[in-house]
C-alpha cells in the first residue's frame, strides 16, 4: 500500500516541469488533493462515509487555488462542479438516498472543481464503468446480493478522479481522434 501511495505522489510530481514558484504552489496543491483522495477512498471503503471535514476544506482550497492561479479561468471548473454536484443530487433524490449518498454529492462537486471539463466527464465515466464491473463481479461471485447490500461508490469516484487528473487529456484526445475517424 505504501508503494501505491508513493507512486501516486511521484506521478503527481512528474506532472509538472520544474520552473518557478508556480510549480511549487501547484505541487503542494496537487499533493494535498491526492492526499484528500486517498483519505476519501479508505474512509468510504471501510466506513461507507465521505467525511465533510475532508471534503469541505478541499473545496475551499481548490477554489482558492483556481482563483489565485492566473493560468486558469475558474468558470469552467465551477460549472463542472455545479453540473457534477447537481447530477449526483438528482441521483440521490431519485433513489431516495439508497443509490447515492450525500457524501457522493459533495464529493462530485469537489471532483468538478478539481478536474473541470472535459476531465469531469472522463472521471465519472470511469467511475460508473468500474463500479458496474466490480458490482456485477461481486454479485456473480456471490459476495453481494442484488438487493439490500451496498457497495461504496467513493473509491470508484477516486479512481476516476485520479485517472482523469493524470491522463484525462490523453484519454480525451484519443477519444476525439477515434470519434473523428468514423
Amino acid at each position: 500500500m505504501l508503494f501505491v501511495i508513493t507512486t501516486i505522489f511521484v506521478l503527481n510530481g512528474l506532472k509538472f516541469s520544474i520552473s518557478d514558484f508556480q510549480f511549487l504552489i501547484s505541487l503542494i496543491y496537487y499533493l494535498f488533493i491526492v492526499s484528500v483522495l486517498i483519505v476519501i477512498f479508505f474512509a468510504d471503503l471501510k466506513c461507507e462515509i465521505i467525511p465533510d471535514k475532508i471534503v469541505f476544506p478541499a473545496i475551499v482550497v481548490s477554489a482558492l487555488y483556481l482563483i489565485l492561479n492566473t493560468q486558469y479561468s475558474i468558470l469552467p471548473y465551477l460549472l463542472s462542479a455545479l453540473g457534477a454536484g447537481l447530477f449526483f443530487l438528482l441521483l440521490f433524490l431519485i433513489t431516495k438516498g439508497k443509490g447515492m449518498g450525500l457524501g457522493d454529492v459533495k464529493f462530485a462537486f469537489l471532483m468538478g472543481l478539481i478536474l473541470g471539463y472535459p476531465n469531469i466527464v472522463i472521471s465519472l465515466y470511469i467511475a460508473f464503468l468500474t463500479g458496474a464491473i466490480i458490482g456485477v463481479a461481486l454479485i456473480l461471485w456471490k459476495k453481494r446480493k442484488m438487493s439490500g447490500a451496498t457497495i461504496p461508490f467513493g473509491p470508484f469516484l477516486v479512481l476516476g478522479t485520479l485517472t482523469a487528473l493524470f491522463w484525462g487529456g490523453i484519454i480525451f484526445q484519443k477519444t476525439i481522434s477515434l470519434l473523428s475517424l468514423h
